[in-house]
């Protein structure tokens, strides 16, 4: 087994926003047993606290880490206490140029931005803003009917990388656009923690659900991480199964 399991959160642990389920707990603990499990998602760290950690309980916490917002910032655990050993900052002005860009997205017609929201279209998670179609909010209902093509996401992503050559957006779950300072994605958080200790693309192996081209899952496989794509929590299950 390899020395270290990378997983995406969303789509891939759990459905969109819910709670991993109790199997899937029980999978991730085994592989504490035996690896260092990594947990890199686009989505804050106040969703681990809602999906994943109190589901996990206390054991073996010391062979978690949590990378929020696609790994721009690390958490690891000490005393069963998580903290920050790792955080990439994001330009304050550059951060205003997307809030300006992201608001005229939402009031023009060709991006076809729904007007039913719910909560707001767009949040600042400190070192990442992220667009949510449908607002952050949203039931899975809503967000499984506005973009399963994904066109509608990779185009709004096109538009931003055009007018700010200083990011880098990804698509990722099923309504949102992460956008993050250029050529950062979940490969730099995860190759800073393996260089940091010592260890290289052989030592770690990731799951996620959007291993495409302009998916916020796609990067790790362009630097070399051996990825495997999967269609959802209980295809991960087998995955897991299979690693064990």
């Amino acid at each position: 087994m390899k020395k270290i399991i990378a997983f995406d959160l969303d789509g891939t642990l759990a459905e969109s926003k819910h709670p991993i389920s109790q199997d899937m707990a029980i999978l991730i603990s085994k592989l504490t047993e035996k690896a260092k499990v990594i947990v890199i998602s686009g989505g804050s760290y106040s969703q681990y606290e809602k999906q994943f950690i109190p589901q996990m309980g206390t054991e073996h916490l010391e062979n978690i880490i949590l990378m929020p917002t696609n790994g721009s910032v690390r958490y690891e655990y000490k005393n069963n206490e998580p903290r920050v050993t790792k955080s990439f900052p994001f330009n304050d002005e550059v951060k205003e140029k997307v809030l300006a860009e992201l608001n005229t997205i939402i009031g023009n017609e060709e991006f076809e931005v729904p007007t039913e929201h719910f909560g707001e279209y767009i949040e600042d998670r400190g070192t990442q803003i992220t667009f949510s179609g449908y607002g952050q909010l949203a039931p899975i209902e809503k967000k499984m009917i506005w973009d399963l093509s994904r066109s509608k996401r990779l185009k709004i992503k096109e538009y931003l990388e055009s007018k700010i050559p200083e990011i880098d957006a990804h698509v990722g779950g099923m309504t949102s656009v992460d956008i993050l300072p250029k050529n950062f994605n979940k490969a730099s958080g995860l190759m800073a923690y393996l260089e940091e200790n010592d260890l290289t693309t052989d030592d770690i192996v990731f799951i996620g659900d959007a291993v495409f081209p302009g998916g916020n899952d796609y990067s790790p496989s362009q630097v070399g991480i051996e990825t495997i794509s999967t269609n959802g929590p209980e295809h991960t299950k087998e995955i897991i199964e299979t690693l064990l």
